[in-house]
Order: structure tokens, then C-alpha cells, then sequence
């Protein structure tokens, strides 16, 4: 074993951030403690760790390690305990803002700063000792004498983002507050509070720092800067909700002095040039991008959205879309712009290039002029055409079927197909399935929004017939993979959508429901299509699902299935499967207003758990029976159900209900309909008057009558009696 040398050990000792085993185990010890204890012992256990931590804080603040312990012991700290700490880093900002791992812990308390503000408790014990708005304001001094230090500080930068973020009062995106490595590293922790009503000693502060950035800019570095950058970025953002004046009058300097309103000089020369050559310098930075992108987003929504696009864009739409950063800016553009004439515009100019932007893998740019077309409800037919040009299936009108599978592998016809014969025998064919039979084995993620998208569409029935003439296997693979099995949840939800187009994908898909029921995705793209059925459809999903009942229900996925599509019940009692078909559709139209969603939230992971419980609970009245249950006594009032009758009772001629419809009686028809308007009608006059809650507590008193009415009937009475007489024997004896 080779043993280090004594030069070494002192090295490592000197190193910044080193601590002892001990410190290191003492505040490990701390960590694991804390998350057993709570209520009183746990504030004073904090006191103890604040105050043994306050004489140490900025050499144990600068290891990686205890760092982000400190950063989870803020997460349960007090007011008081907050200005300890910061009382105690305030002795060297310099060290602490610009380390490596001191910084995570000052930005941390920094964001935590406006709660301690606003619930009291900062304030201190002695008049020696300062308040955390005392020290955040010296601490603003401290930053607008360096800022030209910490603008363009790694760390520093950070630190400065949050604490314009806390005094101008506006909560930024955290992709622009903390790194990608911070926010990796950041998931199980809790949110920071939000930062509004800053108090009125904060507002001039905000002005001197922001106007003093924009005095030490320097343009034509700064602004490309990962340190910096996204300082600008949150200036613009809080300046949009405080200052929008301010907003515009700054945005107009930060395009003037980029070179961002240049005039092209090739235009002017007549010359043809590369896309590059046209575009400035700071739209091809992948940094710079992201600054144009919120000087975007700002500016449109107002009067002046028009002017930007003259501006940036206008002349320049082709180099902008196959640029590797500025397509992206060009996204935002499409996606935010409201003016339809605007859009009508970029969209004209655009369409005539969707083959090279395909060319060069900017699909997500088609995938936002898209939903652009489905949001202003225009240039959907024209899009569709364009794309159909670009993927080479527009003639003959025989590849026009072709569409779909195209569209979800991303592959033109002569790629996915692979015609081998001349043109003039491939406009003999009638369907592309004529060519070299090549089925659809991958679905690509930009693929399937773009059919998303077109299946919104008012007229999607280029994409719909082209859908349908996928062979089940493909359907399979479509519902089952994680991607593709978004475009059948929105086949069935678009309102776009006729039913005849429906009950045929439906059909197509005979044969396929079970292996799709017993996949991971595919059990869920099932229950989506489920909630969006008719009643017909559902009869055709059930009637294949209950011939292999036994296999679905011993799969692990196929289980949920089998459950939430209740085919125990088909097989047993169709006809009160039907009944409560018809009352659960009435329920989620008659619940929409009260819960986001379409229906019971169905697990998405496939072992059960406590949360699953709850969720059913929380979806389904209490006192009624659970849906998809196959206890008849509680839904139909039957003689033949009661097991307890008395004997005159059973004596008595009851109706036969049996499955065929010729066989039921005209009083048990007329009685399921009564029950189940009856039950609607409460259902709704209750969520009026009483709310929701009121539903849980109704059945649960009909039940005790019940019970009560069906004790006295079936000789509970003669029981009590008995006992009665037995013990006055006994007395007597």
C-alpha cells in the first residue's frame, strides 16, 4: 500500500474547501437526522446546526459536499435562521459570490429572502444585529460597485440573475435563472417561493443595477457570453411585466447595437450569398440565439410585433429556417405571433422550402407552422399539400394513401417504399402498397406531432383515409409505441373526426386489441380510446377482449384493461354493463366542469399502489357502487338478488331477467331507465345546490334504509325476539 507523502497531506489540507473526516461526519450525521425528527425538536435541533454552522459558514459552505447539505438545510429553516447565515457569509461577499459551491448556497438564500420579508421573524434579537433586508441591501451596494466583475463571473452571474429576479418582484424561468446542472440536480428539491410585492426600498435599487448593465455592455461580446447573456434575458422579462415602456426602449438599443437592424449589404450589391453571410453574427450563436429568442417573445403581442418582423425577419425567413441556431428564433416567431395577415406572410414565404427544411432536420419548424395554421384556421389545405410535394407522394393520386406512414417515419416514398419499376408502371398502381411491400417499423417523435397537428385540422380527410389504409400489424405498432400512440389518443378526441372514420380504424384494428392491451403504452392508448367511444365501439372492443379473458388478466399490463373496461361484467351481465356505459358517459359530461379531465385517471404505471386507491376514490362516489362493479343489488332493485328473503317473500311470483332482450319484461325495461334518470337527476341537482360532496353522502343513508327495511323483513325481528324470550327462561329457571 503506498502511502502519500508529507508534502501531499499539506497540499490537500491547503486545497479550498477541505474539511476534516469529523466536520464531514458531523454534518452527515446532521443530514440523516433531520429527516426523522420534526415539530419543536426539530427547531431546536436547527439551532444547534445554525449556531455551530455561523462560526464556519463560508469555509464549510465552499465544500461540494456540505454545500448541499446547507442547501437542504434551508429548505426547513426559519426567518432567523436564514439571517444568521447570511449575517455570517456577509462577512467576505467577494469569496462567497464567486466560488464554486459558496455561490449555490448565497443564491439559494438570496431566493429565500422575500419569505423571510414577508412573514417577519428577520428581524434581529439586538440592535447590533441586522435584519436580511438590510443585509440583501448592502449586498446590493457590494454588486453595483463589481458588476463588471460578477457579469461576467460564472458563478457571480447566477447570483446576480436571482437577485434582480427578488427586487424587481417577477418570477423568471428557471432555464435562465440556474444551469442545466443546477436544475438536474434540483429535482426532488422544493420550489423557491414566489417573489412578488418587493418592498418599496427595492425598486430604486433594481433601476441603478439594470441601468448600470446596460451602461458596461459590450455588445458585441457580452451579449454572445453564457455568463452574461442571460442577465439581459431576465432584465427584458421583469422590465415586460413592470416597466413595458422601459422594455421597448431597451430592446430597440440592444437590436440597433448588435447589428440585428443592419441592412443586408448583399441585397444591396445585387450579389447572391451564402445563408450565413446574410444573417448577423448574433442569431448564428447558439447563445446570442436564445437572447433574440426573448427579444421575440417580448416584443410580439403588442403594436409594434409588425416592426420586428421588418426588422429581423422580413427578406430573411429561408436563412433563418436552415440555420443550426437561428431556426429556433424563427420557431418562437411562428409560435407567438397573433396577427393572421402576419402569419399568412412567414407561412407563404416558407411553404416553398419545406423540402430543404427537412433536408437540413429543422422539422420542428414545420411541427410549429402546424399548430400555427390549426390556431389562425388558415393555409390548413395548402400546408397539407406542401408536405405531400416535400415527402414526394403528391402524384400520382395513387401515393396521396401514403401520407401517414411517411409523415410517422419521416421518409420520403422512394425511401420507405423503394419502387424498383419505371414511372410509367408506378402510375399504373393504385396503392403504394403495390410497390415493394415495406411495412412501417419506426415512428419518429417530430413525425408524430406533425400528425397531431394535421389530424386538428377542420378538413384532416387526406390524412384520415391515409391513416386507415395502414395494415393492422402498423396500427399495432403505432398504438403501442410511445410516440405514435399520441395520434391515436388524438384520432379519437378530434372533434374533426367523423364516426364513420372511427368505427373504421376500429375495425381495421380487429384482431390487434389484445397484444395492444397487454403493452405499456398500448394498454393506456386503449383506455384513451375507451373514454372516447360510442357505445357500438365499445361492444366491439369488449366482445374481443373477453375471448381471451384469462390471458389479458394474468398480464401485467393488460390487467388495468381488463379491470377499467369492466369484461367480467360483459361476459356475465351485458346488459348491466350497458346501463352503467350509458350512466358513466352522462356522469363525465355532467362532472367536466369540475375536474380537468375527461374521466377516472387511469394508472400509468403498471404495479398498483396507494396513490392508485385514491385516485379511484377521489374519481367515483362513495356511496354508490364503483364503476364497472357487477353487484347488481345496488343498481337494479331485484327480488331474485336478495339472498335474506323470508319465506313468504320467496313464495311470491318474481320476474325473470334473463340476457336476451326478447325475454326481459316490460316493467324491469322501464324500471332500469327510471333508476338510472332518477340517479342523474340527483346527481345534478345535488352538484348544484350542495356540491360535489353532497353525491358521497346520499346513497350511503339509502343504504342503511335499505338494510334497516330488508333486516325487519327477512326476521331479524324474530331473532331479538327469540333471544328476548331465552333469557326470561333463564331467570325463571
Amino acid at each position: 500500500m503506498n502511502r502519500r507523502k508529507p508534502n501531499e497531506n499539506k497540499s490537500r489540507k491547503n486545497k479550498l474547501g477541505f474539511l476534516n473526516d469529523h466536520t464531514l461526519d458531523y454534518y452527515r450525521r446532521v443530514f440523516e437526522t433531520l429527516t426523522d425528527i420534526d415539530g419543536e425538536e426539530k427547531d431546536l435541533f436547527l439551532n444547534n446546526v445554525f449556531s455551530q454552522m455561523e462560526s464556519e459558514a463560508i469555509k464549510v459552505s465552499q465544500n461540494q459536499t456540505v454545500s448541499r447539505f446547507i442547501e437542504r438545510f434551508l429548505e426547513h429553516a426559519k426567518p432567523h435562521h436564514i439571517r444568521q447565515l447570511l449575517s455570517a457569509l456577509s462577512e467576505d461577499w467577494s469569496t462567497v459570490s464567486t466560488d464554486r459551491f459558496a455561490s449555490h448556497v448565497l443564491q439559494n438564500i438570496i431566493a429565500l429572502s422575500p419569505k423571510c420579508v414577508h412573514q417577519g421573524g428577520d428581524n434581529s434579537d439586538t440592535e447590533e444585529e441586522k435584519s436580511v433586508k438590510e443585509m440583501l441591501l448592502e449586498f446590493c451596494e457590494y454588486a453595483s460597485e463589481n458588476l463588471e466583475t460578477m457579469l461576467t463571473d460564472t458563478y457571480a452571474s447566477h447570483i446576480l440573475r436571482v437577485l434582480l429576479e427578488v427586487l424587481g418582484g417577477v418570477d423568471v424561468s428557471t432555464d435562465i435563472i440556474r444551469s442545466r446542472m443546477s436544475q438536474a440536480q434540483a429535482k426532488d428539491e422544493k420550489i423557491w417561493p414566489k417573489k412578488t410585492n418587493p418592498p418599496e426600498e427595492y425598486g430604486p435599487w433594481f433601476k441603478k443595477i439594470f441601468k448600470k448593465v446596460f451602461s458596461l455592455c459590450d455588445y458585441s461580446d457580452h451579449l454572445k457570453d453564457a455568463s452574461s447573456s442571460p442577465v439581459f434575458q431576465t432584465i427584458l422579462l421583469i422590465l415586460k411585466q413592470r416597466d413595458p415602456e422601459s422594455c421597448r426602449k431597451y430592446v430597440k438599443k440592444i437590436l440597433k447595437k448588435s447589428g440585428l437592424t443592419q441592412p443586408k449589404e448583399e441585397e444591396e450589391s445585387g450579389k447572391e450569398e451564402e445563408a450565413e453571410v446574410m444573417l448577423p453574427a448574433l442569431v448564428r450563436n447558439e447563445v446570442g440565439a436564445y437572447l433574440v429568442q426573448q427579444i421575440v417573445a417580448v416584443s410580439l403581442g403588442d403594436e409594434g410585433e409588425g416592426k420586428v418582423y421588418k426588422v429581423i425577419f422580413k427578406g430573411r425567413l429561408l436563412n433563418y429556417a436552415v440555420d443550426r441556431a437561428a431556426n429556433y428564433i424563427l420557431q418562437t416567431l411562428i409560435d407567438k405571433v397573433t396577427d393572421k395577415e402576419l402569419f399568412e406572410e412567414i407561412f407563404d414565404e416558407l411553404t416553398k422550402y419545406v423540402e430543404d427544411i427537412l433536408a437540413m432536420h429543422h422539422v420542428g419548424l414545420l411541427s410549429k407552422l402546424a399548430s400555427g395554421c390549426e390556431r389562425n384556421r388558415t393555409r390548413q389545405d395548402e400546408f397539407v399539400r406542401a408536405l405531400m410535394e416535400a415527402f414526394h407522394c403528391a402524384t400520382p393520386d395513387s401515393r396521396q394513401t401514403a401520407l401517414a406512414p411517411l409523415l410517422l417515419s419521416l421518409s420520403t416514398y422512394e425511401v420507405l417504399y423503394k419502387p424498383e419499376e419505371s414511372e410509367d408502371e408506378q402510375e399504373e398502381k393504385t396503392s403504394p402498397s403495390a410497390a415493394t411491400p415495406q411495412q412501417l417499423t419506426t415512428i419518429n417523435y417530430h413525425g408524430s406531432v406533425l400528425m397531431q397537428n394535421l389530424l386538428r385540422f377542420r378538413k384532416p380527410k387526406l390524412v384520415v383515409t391515409s391513416l386507415l389504409e395502414l395494415k393492422p400489424a402498423e396500427l399495432k405498432l403505432v398504438a403501442s409505441d410511445r410516440c405514435g400512440s399520441h395520434v391515436i389518443d388524438i384520432f379519437f378526441e378530434s372533434g374533426t373526426v367523423g364516426e364513420k372514420m372511427k368505427d373504421s380504424l376500429l375495425q381495421k384494428m380487429k384482431g390487434v386489441f389484445l397484444d395492444i392491451s397487454c403493452d405499456r403504452n398500448g394498454s393506456r392508448t386503449l383506455e384513451s380510446i375507451w373514454r372516447n367511444c360510442s357505445a357500438q365501439q365499445k361492444v366491439v372492443i369488449a366482445e374481443e377482449l373477453s375471448k381471451h379473458a384469462d390471458r389479458l388478466h394474468s398480464n401485467k399490463f393488460g390487467h388495468f384493461v381488463y379491470r377499467n373496461l369492466a369484461i367480467s361484467q360483459f361476459q356475465t351481465h351485458r346488459k348491466l354493463w350497458m346501463s352503467q356505459q350509458g350512466v358513466t358517459a352522462q356522469k363525465r359530461k355532467l362532472f367536466k366542469d369540475f375536474f380537468n379531465d375527461s374521466g377516472p385517471e387511469f394508472p400509468k404505471k403498471p404495479r398498483p399502489d396507494k396513490s392508485e386507491r385514491r385516485d379511484k376514490m377521489s374519481s367515483q362516489p362513495m356511496g354508490q357502487p364503483r364503476l364497472f362493479q357487477t353487484n347488481q343489488k345496488d343498481w337494479t332493485n331485484k327480488p331474485g338478488d336478495n339472498r335474506k328473503q323470508n319465506k313468504k317473500k320467496a313464495d311470491k311470483p318474481q320476474p325473470k331477467v334473463s340476457s336476451d332482450d326478447d325475454e326481459v319484461g316490460q316493467t324491469v325495461r322501464e324500471q332500469e331507465v327510471t333508476e338510472d334518470e332518477d340517479a342523474l337527476n340527483l346527481l345534478d341537482s345535488l352538484v348544484k345546490k350542495h356540491g360535489l360532496e353532497e353525491t358521497e353522502k346520499e346513497p350511503k343513508k339509502k343504504k342503511k334504509k335499505q338494510k334497516q327495511k330488508s333486516g325487519e323483513k327477512t326476521g331479524h325481528a324474530e331473532n331479538v325476539v327469540s333471544k328476548k324470550m331465552k333469557g326470561d327462561n333463564q331467570m325463571n329457571v
